[in-house]
């Protein structure tokens, strides 16, 4: 199933979807984000908190309203699902910043950092940059991402990059490899909740 018969199908089974599609904002979504790789139903994580605003005037644009406008009608949809405050939908409807809105397109992430660490640091950097690494994202973590088994957002590309430099690597920092992907990620976005 395509993306675009994928949006449909949701955008006829949802309540709030029907309700935007009546109001002509539907289809619109889906055409105006045309990022390089397509929103599905599949990216989206289970504990991801969906927004039923129709009437922000950021939803066109909001990861949380794209991500609601694909849930699929029973019995394919979750039995729960993770919402956002309403009182954050009510900012954004009243034209403050929504503490919630997360862009809906995709940001280059990247895979792995071993090649900088491996060839761009002396023995001493590279000592200092496990250490600083360990304390932003411990053990296990730091390995999954270093050796691109866990992906990096973009503020995890910068915080590494500014350690490496500071460790003795070359500008600009040249990750092993980059994917278009949605940012859902929200360890450093916390200070927001």
């Amino acid at each position: 199933m395509s993306t675009k018969q994928h949006h449909a199908k949701a955008d006829k089974s949802h309540p709030a979807a029907a309700e935007e599609r009546e109001a002509g904002g539907g289809e619109e979504l889906t055409k105006a984000a045309a990022p390089a790789i397509a929103l599905s139903w599949e990216h989206v994580p289970a504990t991801f908190a969906l927004c039923s605003s129709s009437s922000c005037p950021r939803a066109d644009g909001c990861l949380h309203r794209a991500a609601a406008l694909l849930l699929p009608a029973p019995p394919a949809s979750p039995p729960t699902i993770a919402g956002v405050n309403p009182y954050h939908v009510a900012m954004g409807e009243a034209g403050e910043a929504c503490p919630s809105y997360l862009p809906a397109a995709p940001v280059r992430m990247a895979r792995g950092f071993r090649r900088v660490m491996d060839e761009g640091l002396t023995r001493r950097g590279y000592a200092e940059a496990m250490s600083r690494l360990r304390g932003l994202f411990s053990s296990g973590p730091l390995y999954e991402r270093r050796n691109g088994v866990t992906l990096l957002t973009p503020a995890e590309q910068e915080a590494v990059a500014a350690i490496l430099v500071d460790c003795g690597a070359q500008e600009p920092v040249a990750f092993d490899a980059y994917e278009e992907h949605f940012d859902f990620d929200l360890r450093f976005g916390l200070e927001n909740r």
